[in-house]
């Protein structure tokens, strides 16, 4: 029987053979569209649940572990903001800054040295701190200056000297030009 001979009207009369891959056709058409329309989607969802257990897995590992150390972390906060609390200490108040200035103006004039500009800057915020700048401009032979340092540096209170500039004058003088800065404590707003 040929293929054209067939009566797709009346399949239950074809020969077994044709009924057989009729059947083998039709079956793989509805297993190949019952995958496509259902498993497919459903193993991608698998698959991307299988993914995020992955990552779930992984923070709860690192999790645990965080709070397997929790006592230890917590010690360390207690030392850490005493060791802040210290560090704050060595900031001066926005009341002592003006005292400060008054020092460094002193121990530069102690140590024989001439004071040409002292000069408030702009303030600069930071994230904890505020930057209190001066610039000064003062005068003096190699000793003073290094002694000058030396003294600004023993200070109980934080002064940085910055971006400083020498310049060679005659008799063994120097024209020294920095920037002073110290530093307040923001109190954070909470």
């Amino acid at each position: 029987m040929n293929i054209n001979e067939l009566d797709f009207e009346n399949v239950g009369s074809w020969p077994i053979v044709a009924k057989a891959v009729f059947i083998t056709i039709v079956g793989a058409l509805i297993i190949g569209g019952f995958y496509y329309f259902i498993f497919d989607d459903q193993l991608k969802k698998l698959e991307s649940v299988q993914l995020q257990e992955v990552e779930i897995k992984r923070q709860f590992e690192t999790k645990a572990a965080l709070a397997s150390n929790l006592d230890a972390y917590r010690r360390q906060m207690v030392e850490i903001e005493a060791l802040l609390a210290e560090l704050v200490k060595k900031l001066p108040s926005k009341s002592e800054v003006s005292q400060l200035l008054d020092r460094i103006n002193f121990i530069g004039s102690d140590n024989g040295m001439q004071f040409q500009r002292f000069k408030p800057m702009s303030e600069v915020e930071r994230e904890f701190s505020i930057e209190v700048p001066y610039s000064i401009k003062v005068t003096g032979n190699y000793d003073q200056i290094g002694q000058f340092s030396a003294d600004i540096a023993k200070l109980p209170r934080v002064i940085i000297l910055d971006d400083v500039v020498i310049k060679k004058l005659e008799n063994d003088m120097l024209d020294v030009e920095l920037k002073a800065k110290t530093y307040t404590y923001k109190e954070s707003k909470q």
